[in-house]
Order: C-alpha cells, then sequence, then structure tokens
C-alpha cells in the first residue's frame, strides 16, 4: 500500500506502476519487445551469447566515460576493473574462436550520460555474423524491425502525432552530405577546424569553443542540430563515416574509396538507435588506430585510458570477414510506447535516486531526410 501522507509529490516508478496502468503497460511491452527480438535471431540461427560485465580495461570510447570497480583479492591486492560500454571486445572474440552466428542481450554502462534519452545503465543489443557486409544488415534491421512493430503495436504507428511507415526500404544518407546540407564544408575533404568552428557559430552551437579538435565539433554539431531531425515519418541510415579513429576506430575502410568506412547509425524520430558496421579484420591497422585513439584521449585529458589489448590482436588473425551491430532497446522502446523519455520505460530508472541529475533537452523542429 502506498504511504499517501510521506508520498514525494513524483513518486518512483516503482510505486506508480502500482496505479498507473499506462507506465506498467510501457515496461510490460518493453519486456515483448526485447523476447520478440530474441526469438526473431534464434529463429535466424544466431547462438546467444553473454561476455563479461565486468572487464580488465575500458574500451577505446573518446566520447564514453566507464564505470571503474575494484577486484579484491584475499591477500590484499586490488585490481582496476571496469563495467563495460559495449561488449565488442569479448564477443569479436568469439567470433574468431568460431561462433560465427552470435547475439548478445545485456547490460550496457556509461557514465555521465544522464537526459530523457540516456540512462547511465541500459539495456544493448549486439550481433555479428560472419561473411556478410554493412550493408546487408541494414536490410536484416528493416525487416525485423517492421515485423516486431507489426507483431507488437500493429500498422500505422505513431509516435508523437506523427504516423510512421516503417516498411522496407527505409532511406540512406551519406555523412558527407549530411554535414553538407547544415554547414557547406565537404568534411572528407576539408578537415579544417576553424573553418568548422566559424560555421558551427553561425548556427548557434552552444558550448564549443577554438580549442575544441575537429571531432568534438562534429559532436556537438550531430546532438545539437542534427540528430534530433533525422528519421520522422520513416527511419534513416546515415551512412559512409569518414575514415577517422575517433569515429571509426573498429570500422572497415572502404574498399572503393577508403577516405570513409563501412559503417552506418540508425536513427528513428530523431533518435540514434543503432550503430554498425564491416568489421576491421587486420591486426596491424587495429593497433595502428588503437595507438592514435589513446594520443587522441591523452590529448582529451581522459582520466581512464585504455591498454591496447594483445589477445583481441591476436584473435583478429583468426577473423573472418563479419559485420555487427549494437542497439539500444530502451530506446527503440520509447519509440514503440511512444514516449520520449527513457525513465517511462524502466521500472528503476536511475535518476530516481539522483533526482538532481534529471536530464531535460530543448524541444527541436521535426525535419524529414
Amino acid at each position: 500500500m502506498i504511504d499517501k501522507k510521506n508520498a514525494s509529490v513524483t513518486p518512483p516508478n516503482w510505486k506508480r506502476a502500482i496505479v498507473d496502468q499506462s507506465l506498467k503497460s510501457r515496461i510490460i511491452l518493453r519486456s515483448k519487445m526485447i523476447n520478440r527480438i530474441r526469438q526473431t535471431f534464434l529463429a535466424n540461427g544466431f547462438l546467444e551469447l553473454d561476455t563479461p560485465v565486468m572487464v580488465e580495461s575500458t574500451e577505446f570510447e573518446p566520447f564514453f566515460e566507464p564505470f571503474v570497480t575494484y577486484y579484491k583479492n584475499k591477500t590484499g591486492g586490488e585490481y582496476r576493473t571496469y563495467l563495460v560500454t559495449s561488449p565488442e571486445i569479448k564477443m569479436k572474440m568469439a567470433v574468431s574462436a568460431g561462433f560465427g552466428k552470435i547475439f548478445q542481450i545485456s547490460k550496457f554502462f556509461r557514465n555521465g550520460d544522464l537526459s530523457n534519452r540516456h540512462n547511465p545503465e541500459f539495456m544493448g543489443l549486439e550481433w555479428y555474423e560472419t561473411h556478410t557486409t554493412y550493408e546487408e544488415q541494414m536490410i536484416f534491421i528493416e525487416n525485423f524491425i517492421y515485423q516486431t512493430s507489426l507483431d507488437l503495436t500493429g500498422p500505422g504507428l505513431i509516435y508523437q502525432d506523427t504516423e510512421f511507415d516503417l516498411t522496407p526500404p527505409w532511406p540512406r544518407i551519406t555523412f558527407q552530405e549530411l554535414i553538407y546540407r547544415h554547414t557547406g564544408i565537404d568534411v572528407l575533404a576539408n578537415k579544417n577546424r576553424t573553418e568548422l568552428y566559424e560555421a558551427l557559430k553561425k548556427l548557434n552551437i552552444q558550448g564549443i569553443s577554438e580549442n575544441n579538435t575537429w571531432e568534438e565539433l562534429i559532436e556537438n554539431l550531430l546532438v545539437q542540430k542534427i540528430d534530433p531531425t533525422l528519421g520522422w515519418r520513416k527511419p534513416v541510415f546515415v551512412i559512409n563515416y569518414p575514415n577517422n579513429c575517433e569515429f571509426s576506430l573498429l570500422a572497415k575502410s572502404n574498399r572503393n574509396n577508403p577516405a570513409y568506412v563501412d559503417r552506418f547509425e540508425l536513427y528513428i524520430a530523431g533518435i540514434e538507435i543503432a550503430d554498425g558496421f564491416t568489421e576491421l579484420d587486420d591486426p596491424e591497422e587495429q593497433q595502428y588506430r588503437f595507438k592514435r585513439t589513446i594520443r587522441y584521449m591523452n590529448k582529451l585529458k581522459k582520466q581512464h585510458i585504455p591498454a591496447i589489448p594483445d589477445d583481441f590482436l591476436e584473435a583478429l588473425n583468426y577473423f573472418p570477414e563479419t559485420s555487427g551491430v549494437a542497439m539500444g532497446m530502451d530506446r527503440l522502446a520509447m519509440f514503440f510506447t511512444n514516449t520520449t523519455d527513457i525513465r517511462d520505460v524502466l521500472l528503476f530508472p536511475f535518476c530516481e535516486y539522483f533526482p538532481e541529475h534529471k536530464g531535460q533537452e530543448a524541444a527541436l523542429r521535426k525535419k524529414d531526410w
């Protein structure tokens, strides 16, 4: 029974769910969605795999902050460990071990991310399939999200008063074209940081300075101006990202044009839902990129710098052509349940325990691409 006398103005979700049927329905639909997707992968011959959530080194992610913890043994030894921002490294090592078609639904952890679209602990789906490319994965995603939508909500899905058509195929737009439309700059041909900074100032991009790296400027442009406009009425794939370690560390260079990599990001209703690519399988190239990323993270004065994973580099010697994708389950559930707040699909959202950090995002104009 709810203690009405001592109840807060906004009770936690577990209390709200006692009387709020809409909240309970969203959480139930999220569970059904995850189960439906799991069955799709099993029916397509994927093996469900689990990998460690606690690992010996943080990932090579310049824009993610890790959660740090410690293992203490009985003799007083103490070893720093990290909660995974993604299970990517271990899953790709499993591919090298001969598990060629695998998926995992598990918790990912990213420190510092807390807003209407970010929970520091979130449910992710990640999969890898040998002898396939990122192009084939886009087709696979179109079909399984479309079918999942029909099973969960029926045809004619409406999100935030916008009717969506999820019928495949979905449009593709190159990263190069996307940035050019907003800035007039060809980012594959022009890496002039000062010119980019001046263009972003004219667009009223907040929180930037002349000291920002080219990558930081692009990231601010994407988050503040571009991302929220993508994927309305129909989901969209942004493809062919620059061949840049900070953006595409683990993706394979395009055979015909090495200026970009074979990578995509999927956007639905202004939210990034998935990130996928054809995997880099050259250990020497991968080691070079790791070293470049370490230099970049040191330049950013990151507190936690990863160690180069020699076992992963060794595993790449046995790694066949493979494509892989990571997808945010909570964000996809937001779309299917017609909510703009990730807390609405979680029974125990992180911010309820740290209410001073509740995130707010400014409303941005919808636009079709």
